[in-house]
């Protein structure tokens, strides 16, 4: 529904946008969480950072499908997904070396100036596009439809679920592998320091 009904180009930029412009407000409530008792206002953050980089891929899906010609499509969405997984394995590390450092007010900064980075380098591209078509259907009739048509089309609805509780168990896998590595440097400070 998106690459038909919205400008793709503006659209991958307002989804970048809007996250840097919510850390602003994120870092007050981090500098206000002073005890475990104030801990939620993370997970407020946290919450509604999941829910706006729900638009990103989307968008930059779309966004790319107008920059990049269609038999170099394919190369690109690798591309993009090479440097995605990669930054997922390098920003952790980055963020705790600079966290434990500089502090997380640092942390923030560094974010605020990626997500606007972010923001600009779609900004500097230059290119024409088509004016999106609308179906003239309402968005509510739009999103009925395509949940109907993947609940009626076997195949689809098979992938569908195959592929959602793959990203359940990745997920678990991810978050597992994370307490595991915490729990063993925790017992590694504390046995060194004894």
């Amino acid at each position: 529904m998106l690459d038909d009904d919205v400008e793709r180009h503006g659209e991958a930029i307002r989804s970048r946008l809007e996250p840097a412009a919510g850390d602003v407000p994120a870092d007050g409530k981090f500098e206000l969480v002073q005890d475990s008792g104030q801990i939620w206002l993370i997970y407020v953050v946290m919450l509604l950072y999941g829910l706006l980089f729900s638009f990103v891929d989307p968008a930059q899906a779309a966004f790319l499908r107008v920059l990049v010609p269609e038999d170099q499509l394919a190369d690109a969405n690798a591309l993009t997904q090479t440097v995605r997984q990669r930054l997922r394995l390098i920003s952790p590390i980055a963020e705790a070396g600079l966290f434990a450092a500089l502090g997380a007010h640092a942390v923030v900064v560094a974010n605020v100036v990626l997500m606007l980075a972010a923001v600009a380098f779609p900004t500097a591209v230059r290119f024409r596009e088509s004016t999106p078509e609308y179906s003239g259907d309402s968005w509510h009739h739009e999103i009925t439809e395509g949940v109907r048509h993947l609940a009626w089309t076997a195949v689809l609805r098979q992938l569908a679920v195959a592929c959602a509780l793959t990203m359940v168990a990745m997920d678990l896998a991810e978050k597992v592998g994370l307490a595991v590595v915490d729990d063993s440097l925790v017992r590694l400070a504390v046995a060194s320091s004894t």
